[in-house]
């Protein structure tokens, strides 16, 4: 029955104490919709000891377990809760415990298919232990895996030779910057962003977003304006901190408030990325709105269609106020990719997977 077959399942919560990116947003807002949808007490999510600021579920039983700070958190801690209590654990950010994967939301496999990104000493370490993991969850043939996009799913089947009838693709939603409230203050604190005359670039610096995109283009339209919200992660050696286009301003990391004010103000949000597993501020301009110009690459076509003006992402001579110009229908995408359906297919994929 419903209730004994979920029981399995316990959720990685470690998500919780980490920043707040796609994946974690992804997380975040699957378990909020999973709380409505599950009977009291009938699904944990386990946490370590220090996470502070945690959500307030109803139904969701939160358990407090272990010390360990960072990934070692999930390779002892969690390991061992799991193994105690025998429980199926659910990683919904890529990582997961090796000796005990269970069920693992893999976004995507940059490190296996652009190795080239990872550039620094951080960001090789973190690809190597990235392809550890996957080994395992390939290893585990009987869990499920998820992923957010057909794209990814056929990336796992091409490169890592995965079973296609393991994976169930979910994807990203748009409800959560429904309840966000935006924070005007941003326009006071840079007063040389003007609203309804920016194009704006939202994301973690790293080299598959293709920033150098924006900044070409930017030279090419001296007369508009570029924002760039989001800060380096440290897995490149890209660096942007010298630059000297003058119609490009860097804010760094900015908060959601702050983030849904420039969304609604932007005159277009663009997202020149030549690698994603799914890209969720697109999806997010265009619920509060905003015009998305999106490269033609990699996950983007298949998700955001008649929703977006696509754009080659290596060609850089081009007039964004006559791309403008373009019809684009929102309606069918904002349809498609919200958070509570994917809430419920992974439920009932939990429940015919793992049956008492």
């Amino acid at each position: 029955r419903r209730s004994s077959d979920l029981r399995k399942i316990a959720i990685n919560g470690r998500f919780l104490v980490r920043n707040l990116t796609g994946q974690e947003r992804f997380a975040r807002e699957i378990c909020n919709e999973i709380d409505k949808l599950v009977g009291k007490n009938q699904i944990e999510i386990i946490v370590p000891k220090y996470a502070k600021n945690l959500p307030v579920y109803e139904n969701i039983k939160i358990i407090k377990f272990g010390n360990v700070r960072g990934h070692f958190w999930e390779q002892v801690d969690l390991l061992v809760w799991l193994l105690f209590h025998k429980r199926i654990c659910l990683n919904l950010c890529t990582t997961c415990p090796i000796l005990k994967p269970g069920i693992t939301a893999i976004h995507d496999i940059s490190q296996v298919v652009h190795p080239e990104f990872f550039q620094t000493s951080y960001g090789k370490k973190s690809s190597l232990w990235h392809r550890i993991m996957l080994k395992s969850i390939i290893m585990h043939k009987k869990n499920l895996i998820l992923t957010v996009s057909n794209f990814s799913k056929n990336q796992m089947i091409e490169y890592l030779k995965i079973d296609a009838n393991r994976i169930v693709v979910l994807g990203n939603g748009w409800n959560h910057i429904k309840k966000i409230q935006e924070d005007e203050n941003i326009f006071l604190k840079y007063a040389f962003i003007e609203k309804e005359m920016y194009y704006l670039a939202v994301s973690s610096i790293m080299p598959q977003k293709n920033f150098k995109y924006i900044l070409e283009v930017a030279k090419r339209n001296p007369n508009c304006t570029f924002i760039i919200a989001g800060k380096k992660v440290g897995l490149t050696e890209e660096e942007f901190d010298n630059v000297t286009v003058k119609n490009v301003f860097f804010l760094g990391y900015v908060t959601d408030q702050e983030l849904k004010a420039l969304l609604v103000h932007a005159k277009a949000l663009i997202h020149p990325a030549v690698y994603e597993g799914f890209a969720i501020t697109p999806l997010e301009a265009l619920a509060c709105g905003t015009k998305i110009i999106v490269a033609n690459s990699s996950c983007l076509p298949e998700i955001y269609k008649d929703s977006a003006i696509f754009m080659d992402p290596y060609q850089y001579d081009i007039d964004l106020e006559q791309l403008l110009n373009q019809e684009f229908k929102p309606e069918k995408t904002l349809e498609k990719y919200q958070w509570p359906l994917f809430a419920k297919k992974l439920l009932d994929s939990l429940k015919t997977r793992y049956k008492k």
